[in-house]
């Protein structure tokens, strides 16, 4: 088929033709995934998905998920260095958010991922380095690990009671609360030991943000 006549016919909504581009292009589409992910799986996948689950439907009837991991194949077609995605798993559920940070994860392998989130828990999981900014200045970039041990000796938690929270809000950065039978289990970030009962435990990336950026108190 000339290729003249194959586009001529794809603009005129021929399915057959469209079938037939897509056919003769999965293998070079494959190959090049799988050169630049240097994972069958995922070259599959994402092959599967830019020609094979896409055609006849229009983007808007996908998922939150399917759309940015279509977007992420039709970016790597153009063979980046550097991807730069900014907030790339909001609104999607957990599992399209565990999957996407997987792909993210992998790619990063060969090439420059730069991130911007508000979602700690994706970084966590995904960023070899972390770059903090507040008012637009570098406030701290460090390895991840790095960043977590800085708060080593800073993470503190406790069991209160309504009232004693009430008070200790106003006082000290305050991570997640949990309601547990006996009270409210309170992650307190703090340079010194907040109160007599509490214990120091194993800070995580959260407490990172909590402390640099302020807790429930601010």
């Amino acid at each position: 088929m000339e290729e003249t006549e194959l586009i001529n016919r794809i603009k005129q909504g021929d399915k057959s033709a469209l079938n037939t581009l897509i056919e003769d292009n999965y293998q070079a589409v494959f190959s090049y995934f799988y050169r630049n992910t240097g994972n069958y799986h995922q070259a599959k996948d994402l092959t599967q998905e830019v020609f094979t689950k896409v055609i006849n439907k229009r983007l808007g009837s996908f998922s939150g998920g399917m759309l940015r991991r279509i977007g992420i194949a039709q970016t790597l077609l153009n063979d980046p260095e550097i991807l730069i995605l900014d907030e790339p798993t909001a609104g999607l559920d957990p599992y399209e958010r565990v999957r996407f940070r997987n792909i993210l994860s992998e790619l990063s392998g060969n090439r420059i991922v730069l991130l911007s989130t508000h979602i700690v828990t994706d970084l966590e999981f995904i960023a070899g380095q972390i770059i903090l900014l507040r008012g637009g200045q570098v406030l701290k970039m460090e390895h991840t690990d790095n960043l977590i041990s800085s708060v080593n000796s800073k993470v503190w938690s406790a069991v209160l009671s309504q009232e004693e929270f009430n008070q200790v809000k106003h006082q000290h950065r305050i991570g997640n609360i949990m309601q547990k039978s006996d009270g409210m289990e309170v992650r307190i970030i703090s340079d010194k030991k907040p109160l007599a009962q509490a214990v120091l435990i194993q800070p995580i990336l959260e407490d990172v943000y909590t402390y640099y950026f302020g807790g429930l108190h601010k």
